[in-house]
Formats: structure tokens, sequence, C-alpha cells
């Protein structure tokens, strides 16, 4: 036999093409049973570590496969090497990203595992002032913990929450019980994770308060190129952010898009105040002002922007209503800190939890 038919029939190691093979069979349109009989297939191939983790690798870049369908196809082929390996791999992995740790916890849980995992990247939230967690903030960590619209909304939309933040908590605890008949707003929107989080919620407890959000899109502390490479100050870079949080918001909340005005949040509420007119950033005429319900206070950290942002909330805010500040966790080194603390000693407002940033109900 000649060398070159020799070649021919060497065969390729199938864990060489195992990452290609499942972006081909993702792909592809098979039910849930034809999926898992292949995935099987690629298990007895190269093992169930190697195939978990070729799976995770698929799905950390653009998945082609939907939630509804990984969550079935990891009911079927469950095993107990399957289990075992991610729960050792969860455990005692110390070199794992919390993103890939809580990957391979949500598949756990398809797989009907009960699993509690903290990941070294997230803050949960403890209890304010160190007492007993009320049953309405057990609630929302549950709702927040089960919900795998939000793990997917994490995953996918650029941005700093991950599922099982505190955050995100707080969002929960505030859009469920905020009164009705104010606008929640967001301050400071960057590519919409938030944004789609909120949305979302406020569908899920059908909750119909006007929505709103504002950003200017320019960014602190950007005018100087990082690591000597990129200047992220630039007008393309802006345009970038802007342009994604649109997309973002038309992709998954196209029934809840929020009326989000390009600016400051010093104008923002100067037009609030007036009642003004203004065209949103999807084209859309709408008229500014009201009560306000709750707001998530996500613009710039400085201690005046911050102080001012409250004073104007506070304005229009409801009894009841409720105030998140991002980046206020104590030790956090943002002055936003500073506020957090002024508004702890405001005889109006009372601190609903700490997690670890802090949230603020208005009295009365």
């Amino acid at each position: 036999m000649s060398k070159a038919a020799k070649t021919k029939e060497q065969k390729i190691d199938p864990r060489i093409t195992l990452r290609s093979r499942l972006d081909v069979l993702f792909g592809q349109d098979l039910e849930i049973e034809g999926l898992a009989v292949k995935f099987r297939g690629l298990i007895s191939e190269v093992g169930a570590p190697l195939a978990i983790d070729a799976l995770i690798k698929h799905l950390e870049g653009t998945p082609k496969i939907k939630p509804e369908k990984l969550f079935g196809m990891l009911q079927l082929v469950r095993s107990q090497e399957i289990v075992d390996y991610l729960s050792q791999q969860i455990r005692n992995n110390k070199s794992l990203s919390g993103s890939t740790k809580s990957v391979m916890t949500v598949f756990l849980r398809a797989m009907g595992e009960t699993v509690e995992v903290q990941e070294p990247e997230r803050q949960p939230a403890p209890p304010p002032h160190k007492q007993p967690l009320s049953p309405e903030v057990q609630a929302s960590i549950k709702n927040v913990e089960d919900d795998k619209y939000i793990f997917w909304l994490c995953w996918l939309v650029g941005g700093f929450l991950r599922q099982g933040d505190g955050n995100i908590v707080a969002m929960d605890y505030a859009i469920r019980l905020m009164p009705t008949g104010g606008a929640v707003i967001e301050i400071g929107s960057l590519l919409g994770l938030s944004t789609n989080i909120l949305a979302y919620m406020t569908i899920k407890y059908r909750r119909d308060n006007p929505f709103f959000t504002c950003d200017p899109w320019e960014f602190e502390d950007t005018g100087e190129m990082v690591s000597g490479y990129y200047n992220f100050g630039t007008r393309v870079y802006r345009d970038y952010i802007k342009e994604t949080f649109i997309r973002n918001c038309q992709t998954f909340s196209p029934s809840r898009i929020p009326h989000t005005i390009e600016s400051y949040s010093g104008p923002f509420f100067a037009a609030w105040r007036e009642g003004a007119q203004k065209t949103d950033v999807f084209g859309r005429p709408v008229t500014l002002g009201g009560p306000i319900s709750f707001t998530y206070i996500d613009g710039a950290h400085a201690y005046g922007p911050v102080k001012q942002d409250f004073l104007d909330v506070d304005r229009s805010l409801l009894p009841g209503g409720f105030i998140l500040f991002d980046d206020s966790a104590d030790g956090s080194g943002w002055d936003v800190n500073r506020v957090v603390k002024e508004v702890q000693e405001n005889p109006a407002y009372e601190l609903v939890l700490k997690a670890p940033n802090y949230l603020f109900r208005k009295k009365g």
C-alpha cells in the first residue's frame, strides 16, 4: 500500500473536531430527542468530561441552541458520571471562572439536581443590618436563582451583572413591591443588560408602570489609551455602545422597549420636571414627567452627580417607592457610598436591603 493511501486511512482524533461537530449539531433543526441521541454519541466517543467541556465552550461563543432544547437535552442525557463530574468541578476546581461554574450549576439543575454554589465574583445578598432575611427578600433570592431567562440574558448581553447578583435580587424585590402608577427609571444603561432585566421583570410581574432610561453614552476616565492600545473615548466606540443597546432592547424586550433619552441625568430630570416632550433613541415621541415608583441609579459615580440624582428622584418618588444605588457597597471605594450613608440618616427613607448595594424605600 502506498504512503499516500496509508495517510488517507488515518483517523482524526474525535476530540480535535468536537467543537466544530457541536456547532454543526446545534445548527441543525433537530428535536430534543434527536439532539440527545447525537450528544450521547459524542459522549461515547470522547467521554462525558470532554463532551461537557466542549458544550460549555460552545455556549460561551454564539450558541445556536435554544435554551428549552438545551435543558431538555440535558435531562435526557443525564447520567451519574456527568452529575459527578460537574459537581466535582464546581466544588474543587479553583481555576474555573465564575461564569463557567454558573453554567455547570445550571446544567445540574436542568438535570434535576439540587446544588448550592456561591461564586467568587458574585456577591450574595446579605441580610440588612445582619438581621434575618424577610420572607419577601427570600422570595426575591429564589425568584432570581430559579429564573432561566435571567441566566441567558446575563450570558448574552454585555454588562457587569450575573445571575444571583445582589442588584438583580434588589430589582426583583423593588419591581414586585413598588407602588402602581409611577415610572420605572434607569439612570445609565450602557449595553442594556440591566435595562432588559428590568423590562423582563415588569412583564413577569405584570407591572405596567411607564419605563424610562437615560444615558449620554459618554464615559468616565476614557481619555487615555487602555494598555497603550485602544481609546474607549472615541466616537466610534460611543456609537457602537449606543447601537448595541438599541439592538439588545429590540431583540430581548420587543414588547417592553423603554423610552430611552440620550442625555445626562441632570438635563433628563430638568425635562422631567417641566413635562417636556422628547424623542427617544428609538424614534418615538414621549412626554416626560409624573410620579416615580422605582429608580436604579447607575450613572456617574462622583459624589455631586449621585447626590443630585437622589434629590431629583426624591422630588417625584411615590411613598413606598424604591431607589437602588449601584456600586454603593461598603468599601466599594466609590463616592456613591457617601451618598447612601446620608440617605440612611434621612428619616423619610428606610434601608430595606444591602446586597451588598443599598436599596431604600421611601416611607409614607
